[in-house]
């Protein structure tokens, strides 16, 4: 999603670098475990939109073929800004000068997306990243997560008021696909990237989804033991 409503690439790469971000597949270390999902690339098309590629891949991997116009033209909200990112997406996923959104808006969409196919939407509130994985990763579950673009360190890009209510927008906002993790890294499918599994270290992950609000999502099948949902 935006950053402070810019897309600002050389920074980007920059942060990049530094945060030792692989940008080709890489053999997992020690102790290991990788989902096979589906791969989308915001790139190009979806300046904005990694929330709704996201998503989309999560759809395709629970057996839901869906496209991420699709998503993003029929399921999520979107409004103009200032917005609150709680309720709608600020701005349009295919303009680069747009925001995001936050998991309570995904979550909507998905279960727009879900309807009649056996399958809800959770969201998931301050859960530690050791616990998605063991509760969903081990399970073979991806996991809708935000954090940072590049795992770069969250900061407040822009403030604004919406409805009486005081926004903070941290900066650089993005939401990925937590496919799995070894012994040093979480692993991704991460649309600002061109193909599956991107490599981040778990320190700069772990701060980067404590700065965006330790907020992901899950798509579970209606069937799935009660065991495995964590609140």
């Amino acid at each position: 999603a935006g950053i402070a409503g810019e897309n600002i690439s050389g920074i980007e790469i920059r942060v990049f670098e530094e945060n030792n971000a692989n940008i080709v597949p890489t053999t997992p270390t020690g102790n290991y475990k990788i989902i096979q999902a589906p791969f989308i690339s915001q790139l190009g098309k979806y300046p904005t939109g990694c929330e709704s590629v996201t998503a989309a891949m999560a759809l395709n991997y629970a057996g839901v073929n869906i496209s991420v116009d699709k998503f993003i033209d029929t399921y999520l909200d979107k409004s103009g800004i200032p917005f609150d990112p709680n309720l709608t997406f600020g701005g349009n996923p295919r303009l680069a000068h747009s925001y995001g959104c936050y998991s309570p808006v995904i979550k909507k969409a998905l279960d727009r997306a879900l309807s009649g196919k056996n399958y809800t939407a959770k969201i998931l509130n301050n859960i530690p990243l050791e616990t998605l994985c063991s509760k969903y990763i081990d399970k073979e579950i991806p996991v809708i997560m935000w954090a940072t673009m590049y795992m770069n360190p969250p900061y407040i890009g822009s403030t604004w008021t919406f409805n009486g209510k005081t926004i903070q927008w941290v900066a650089p906002e993005h939401c990925l696909l937590l496919v799995g993790y070894d012994d040093n890294h979480y692993i991704f499918n991460d649309p600002m990237q061109p193909q599956a599994l991107t490599y981040y270290s778990k320190s700069s992950v772990e701060a980067a989804y404590k700065g965006l609000f330790s907020q992901a999502v899950v798509i579970l099948k209606d069937s799935t033991p009660p065991e495995t949902i964590v609140d």
